[in-house]
């Protein structure tokens, strides 16, 4: 066996509490440092690699500011839970009391899917109704429970005309907000 495969699993436990994952590009380096004379590609080596391994996989990182990362902490988020606790205690609150709201941005303009063209043709068209589709927010509602009310839609505009609604039998409710959001 190799040196890097005995490195991969310690160094996992060093470097998920800082990190999370190992880079891409460090276990590709890894391959070559271990097997430059069989010639093997690095795309076959990583395939084969996950499926020996199924429990890593490749993922894109999230970006997360250094300042939201620190503040995640024990010491910072005890004293809302805290609280949390006691507004549970005073208003007797039951599950289906509890309501999450979660909003989603939706876009008038969708992206093009790929399509197959001739090689030589250098450019492939879709035509879209404009240039750049205005974003309207939808907002999903369910109690803890797991009952929901019907989704309401938030438009990027001063006032609200039923109008905008109508065609959609799902959605009972609109509102308006400059910005298109909550």
């Amino acid at each position: 066996m190799p040196w890097f495969f005995t490195l991969i699993f310690p160094a996992l436990d060093f470097i998920r509490p800082v990190f999370g994952a190992i880079p891409l590009r460090i276990v590709i380096s890894g391959f070559a440092a271990t097997d430059e004379s069989t010639q093997v590609s690095a795309v076959n080596w990583l395939k084969g690699f996950k499926s020996r391994h199924s429990q890593l996989s490749i993922r894109t990182p999230e970006p997360t500011s250094i300042a939201r990362e620190t503040a995640f902490n024990k010491t910072n988020v005890g004293p809302f839970f805290d609280k949390l606790k006691q507004l549970h205690e005073e208003l007797s609150l039951t599950p289906e009391r509890i309501y999450n709201v979660d909003e989603t941005a939706l876009s008038a303009s969708q992206k093009p899917q790929k399509m197959v063209a001739e090689s030589r043709v250098k450019q492939v068209v879709q035509l879209v109704s404009h240039e750049r589709g205005e974003t309207i927010t939808m907002l999903g509602i369910i109690n803890a429970i797991g009952n929901s009310l019907p989704p309401c839609l938030v438009f990027p505009r001063k006032q609200f005309n039923p109008h905008m609604i109508l065609v959609l039998l799902l959605v009972p409710h609109g509102f308006a907000n400059p910005s298109g959001w909550m």
